[in-house]
């Protein structure tokens, strides 16, 4: 089980029933969400990540870059380009 905190309302996590096989799922005051769900009409979930998450800080370690990764690996849409972001910052490069 794993927990990465997001913000006050957000957390990505295995520890949810949607979650499976150590796909973790983000959830957002209660309610859980793929990368490519959309967030208050607003943007994908990919992006509430790599926005309040990635870019902001560098990850705290390499299983937290891994399931972050997992988690976007399911979006065709936004995953590759959002993984790499995620990779550069463990990096130290500019997401």
């Amino acid at each position: 089980m794993k927990i990465i905190k997001i913000s006050d309302h957000a957390y990505l996590t295995t520890a949810h029933p949607a979650s499976s096989r150590g796909i973790p799922v983000l959830v957002v005051d209660g309610t859980a969400y793929g990368p490519e769900d959309d967030l208050a009409g607003v943007m994908a979930g990919s992006a509430i990540v790599c926005s309040d998450y990635v870019s902001s800080r560098p990850l705290d370690s390499l299983a937290d870059r891994d399931l972050i990764c997992r988690w976007l690996s399911q979006s065709a849409q936004h995953g590759a380009r959002w993984i790499e972001t995620v990779k550069r910052s463990m990096q130290g490069g500019t997401a």
